[in-house]
């Protein structure tokens, strides 16, 4: 995969969270789109100026995103996923240390509300499959969040 600069890694965060989130077991629902779509539109007008910038570019460039991770990886390893937002954790780190805590918990808790978006009884969500819990330790991990009892049951995100 090629390296991404900075800026472009920090814009496109949301859209590898999401691709991580919804297709690491290989279907992406509409339920979780759905709901990633929502989340963007919402989080474009967050309090944390990092935020609400990078969600607004994030908004301009989804399917963008989402459809060039998706060509971009191909027949190689999802993995590579988790490299780019510990690439994009060190840079928001280093560059916006006021903002950057707060950027990466948003960054997780959009993965957690997308995870809850399907599945559950009947399709209804707040049901995390195991390949969702797989992939939110990795997007955890990656951005330097610690979960509290592995599994969550917080469906939204704090705006």
């Amino acid at each position: 995969m090629n390296q991404p600069d900075h800026r472009d890694l920090l814009e496109s965060s949301p859209s590898l969270c999401f691709i991580l989130t919804s297709a690491f077991d290989g279907d992406v629902d509409p339920k979780e789109q759905s709901r990633f779509e929502e989340l963007v539109s919402q989080l474009r007008e967050h309090r944390n100026p990092l935020v609400s910038e990078v969600f607004q570019a994030a908004s301009r460039r989804l399917y963008r995103d989402c459809e060039a991770l998706v060509r971009e990886l191909g027949n190689q390893d999802m993995m590579v996923l988790p490299a780019r937002l510990l690439l994009c954790r060190n840079f928001v780190l280093e560059r916006y240390p006021e903002h950057a805590s707060e950027f990466l918990n948003v960054l997780y808790e959009m993965s957690q509300a997308i995870a809850n978006a399907a599945g559950g009884t009947f399709g209804f969500g707040n049901k995390v499959n195991r390949s969702e819990r797989a992939a939110l330790a990795l997007i955890a991990g990656a951005l330097g969040i610690h979960e509290a009892g592995g599994e969550s049951s917080e469906a939204e995100v704090r705006i």
